[in-house]
């Protein structure tokens, strides 16, 4: 009749801290694996199956403890209930810190780096705490460029002196900056007032600089009188307090010119010269038709873009030198423009 053995092992302690799982080392010394392993701290009992050399993870302690090893059984069947190599574990507990972390307030995408200062330890436990998330550096800084636009979790990690760790985290949220526009050109109307364009939204305020000349520096788009080429620059500000600068210039030149001018002729020969014919230097207006037409009355050129312009092609095909009548129709700061006349395609 063959007889087994009785499994032998025993258990070690290790600090622990009070809002952590207990953790105790269990190691075997004979049997055969895996071994039932049952334990006590005085008021409960805890069953854990468990390899030769295992870590055991027991629920958190509210008091320093004793753990004590009562039975081992392995796979055999075979049962230890005495003599165990080593029978107790001694558990210290240490207090885990508390950790508070205030809601933060929105930031600006172009906000400069800044520290982060939300958060504490509120128990009193000495040690050391760092914060962590996009945009946050090792000196606790936040730069919102760093973390984008968006909603970023921000963590702030407590370590006591005694190893013990605590968490919490809160939101901050990073604003876009209101659409910044290209800087704007316009010719004067030639003494008329002449209304600034701008883009912006309905929820935006603004603050036009210099406001001499105009007749309300807080509207968006207000109506301009100058006796001289002026740059306005509007500091448009949205809903969430973030803002940026958009300029426009009222060009106005030594010599009198009507306002809105269409060249009389065009040369596209490729020098970069005068090369194409449109209304480029018109600014900020919203085209209603610019049509070309040849002395058959052919449209050889079409576009509602005020950006476009004609080259003097049809159908990819270069047109013969003579006069081109047009028609131009667009909204622009100072007013509804109608231009018609003809055009000399030279080359």
């Amino acid at each position: 009749m063959l007889i087994e053995p009785l499994p032998q092992g025993g258990i070690a302690g290790a600090i622990a801290c009070s809002a952590d799982s207990a953790v105790i080392r269990y190691t075997s010394d004979g049997g055969v694996a895996p071994f039932q392993v049952q334990l006590t701290d005085g008021v409960n009992t805890y069953t854990r199956t468990l390899d030769g050399t295992s870590s055991v993870k027991l629920p958190p302690l509210s008091a320093s403890a004793t753990i004590s090893l009562q039975t081992i059984t392995d796979s055999t069947g075979c049962v230890r209930n005495s003599g165990f190599t080593s029978p107790t574990a001694a558990l210290h507990l240490f207090a885990s810190p508390v950790v508070q972390f205030s809601p933060l307030s929105g930031v600006c995408l172009d906000k400069d780096v800044f520290p982060i200062d939300a958060a504490s330890e509120v128990s009193g436990a000495s040690g050391a705490g760092m914060y962590s998330g996009a945009g946050m550096d090792a000196h606790g800084n936040f730069l919102a460029s760093g973390a984008g636009v968006g909603t970023h979790m921000l963590v702030y990690t407590y370590t006591t002196s005694d190893g013990c760790k605590a968490a919490d985290s809160t939101p901050i949220v990073v604003y876009p900056l209101p659409p910044a526009q290209q800087a704007i050109t316009v010719d004067d109307c030639g003494g008329i007032p002449i209304q600034l364009p701008v883009t912006g939204s309905s929820g935006y305020t603004y603050e036009w600089t210099p406001a001499a000349g105009l007749n309300d520096p807080t509207l968006p788009s207000p109506i301009a009188t100058v006796d001289g080429t002026t740059t306005f620059i509007a500091h448009v500000t949205d809903g969430n307090g973030c803002s940026v600068y958009d300029t426009v210039t009222v060009y106005a030149p030594v010599s009198s010119t009507k306002a809105m001018v269409v060249p009389n002729s065009f040369t596209p020969n490729g020098d970069g010269h005068n090369d194409c014919f449109g209304i480029q230097r018109w600014g900020h207006v919203e085209l209603v038709q610019f049509s070309v037409y040849d002395r058959w009355g052919v449209r050889v050129f079409n576009t509602k873009n005020p950006a476009e312009c004609w080259d003097g092609a049809y159908k990819g095909q270069m047109q013969p030198t003579g006069g081109y009548a047009y028609v131009i129709q667009a909204k622009t700061v100072c007013g509804f423009v109608t231009r018609t006349g003809t055009v000399m395609l030279i080359r």
